[in-house]
């Protein structure tokens, strides 16, 4: 993560879409991955965030929560980019720096996608 483009603060509230996978650096630092579904109603289509956590907020993050779990997460926007097969690519990340597991909410219908 490039820390050239990073922004202030971000708080969201959301639904996990994937059981967060730990991975680690060539420094053997852990980072765990997932995706977070934000609904702004029941018509409205969720805003999914991609979203990293780093060494020991990885670990609790991975160790604690799970697929449709109800979280806060707290951090700030990362920006990454790199090139792949020639061609240059992007995307931004919610970058944790907490979280918490949140009480189970009731769904609002039974399309949801976790």
């Amino acid at each position: 993560m490039s820390e050239k483009g990073d922004w202030e603060n971000i708080i969201v509230i959301g639904h996990l879409g994937k059981d967060p996978i730990i991975k680690y650096t060539k420094n053997e630092k852990a980072i765990a991955s997932c995706s977070v579904a934000v609904y702004a109603g029941k018509d409205n289509p969720p805003m999914w965030f991609l979203v990293d956590a780093w060494e020991e907020t990885a670990i609790d993050f991975q160790a604690t929560c799970k697929k449709g779990d109800n979280v806060r997460i707290c951090g700030h926007i990362g920006y990454n980019s790199w090139e792949k097969d020639g061609e240059k690519k992007s995307n931004y990340k919610i970058v944790a720096n907490s979280f918490e597991l949140l009480k189970a909410t009731p769904k609002l219908d039974d399309d949801l996608p976790f």
